[in-house]
């Protein structure tokens, strides 16, 4: 979008203490995001349904399932640690270094990654669910 258009690197417009509080909320909301995750995962190792035990026990989907939990909590960690990062290295009030570009690099990375918790949560709660409605 910047290139195209020369405009959309918001991050460069706020003075280095607005930065600072950007880069602090960001890392506090992908913490938050990390309680989600393991809230999530909680959920789903206490499913006990077949469908979960099945899911789990699958050669192909349950190791697959799980690598999705550890990239979604992996992103949450690396998101927290890029915001870190940036606000220590975030030293002049122009920031003619770029290291705002961490923090919006965070922000896309936590939106894709925060989508993914969504969709998979999603599956967790409907196998689940769908074990109450019908045990086999």
């Amino acid at each position: 979008m910047v290139l195209t258009i020369g405009r959309g690197d918001v991050l460069v417009w706020p003075d280095r203490e607005q930065r600072i509080t950007i880069y602090t909320a960001i890392a506090t909301v992908a913490a938050l995001v990390g309680s989600f995750v393991t809230a999530a995962v909680s959920h789903y190792v206490a499913a006990a349904g077949p469908r979960m035990r099945l899911l789990r026990t699958h050669p192909v989907q349950g190791p697959q399932f799980r690598r999705n939990w550890r990239s979604v909590l992996g992103a949450t960690l690396a998101v927290s640690g890029l915001c870190l990062l940036a606000m220590i290295l975030d030293t002049t009030d122009s920031d003619r270094g770029g290291v705002h570009w961490l923090a919006e690099f965070a922000i896309c990375l936590g939106a894709v990654r925060a989508l993914r918790l969504h969709w998979l949560f999603g599956r967790v709660i409907e196998a689940a669910d769908t074990d109450l409605e019908r045990p086999e």
